[in-house]
């Protein structure tokens, strides 16, 4: 399947404004690190957040078995401290440690 000559020269055309300098670049990440802040408070003053906030505390609950199910222990404290230090590089490493927290209350209940 072809695409016709008038439809690709618009296509070019597109792309070509949709072209960003990399301060603009840069200007658009800062700006959605920020959501992702603003998303991370939300997360941590949900009603049901408080659970993800700290530590697993698996010597008080006697989860004897939670470092054998749960490889890479994740929580929002955690996620909250290395986005305030700069540690994510984009928003989708912030995106993976949040999903990380979830899916290792999910694998371990």
């Amino acid at each position: 399947m072809s695409i016709s000559p008038e439809r690709e020269t618009k296509r070019k055309r597109l792309v070509k404004t949709m072209e960003l300098d990399p301060m603009e670049i840069r200007k658009v990440e800062r700006l959605m690190m920020k959501k992702c802040g603003g998303i991370l408070d939300k997360l941590m003053t949900h009603r049901n957040g408080w659970v993800f906030n700290n530590p697993v505390d698996v010597v008080g609950l006697r989860l004897i078995h939670y470092h054998l199910v749960v490889k890479r222990p994740m929580y929002l404290g955690t996620v909250r401290m290395k986005l305030d230090k700069g540690d994510y590089r984009n928003p989708l490493d912030f995106a993976k440690d949040v999903r990380l927290t979830f899916y290792n209350a999910i694998m371990y209940n």
